[in-house]
């Protein structure tokens, strides 16, 4: 039986974004470290994805309460700093936490020979 979800790869890209059924996708159907490893690789990645949004925004009202733009009318530059150093805390938290994930899928024999197939 073949999987089905779908990829997407544009010239430009390095990565794979994979769209389908989860237990397809992540073969979570099978106890398996790799699995799990693999699973919380996703969600650290979006974390990440977020946290960084957050940081590069320059206005998100509903998380500038503590730091709005009224505050800061002759220096808007001021505005949301609150909330870009939250992200920017949240963000180094996270990377550690990439770290220990990749520590584990180096462990793995699916990820070792997912990298001695790789080009």
């Amino acid at each position: 039986m073949g999987s089905s979800y779908k990829r997407t790869l544009t010239p430009r890209q390095r990565s794979q974004v994979k769209f389908g059924n989860i237990r397809e996708v992540l073969r979570t159907h099978r106890k398996n470290p790799f699995d799990a490893h693999l699973a919380r690789l996703c969600v650290l990645y979006e974390d990440l994805r977020m946290e960084i949004e957050g940081i590069r925004a320059r206005n998100v009202p509903k998380l500038d309460v503590l730091d709005p733009r009224r505050d800061h009318l002759d220096h808007p530059e001021r505005m949301g700093s609150y909330r870009r150093h939250y992200f920017l805390r949240r963000s180094i938290a996270t990377l550690p936490e990439f770290e220990e994930c990749f520590g584990e899928l180096r462990k793995c024999p699916e990820f070792q020979a997912l990298l001695d197939d790789a080009d």
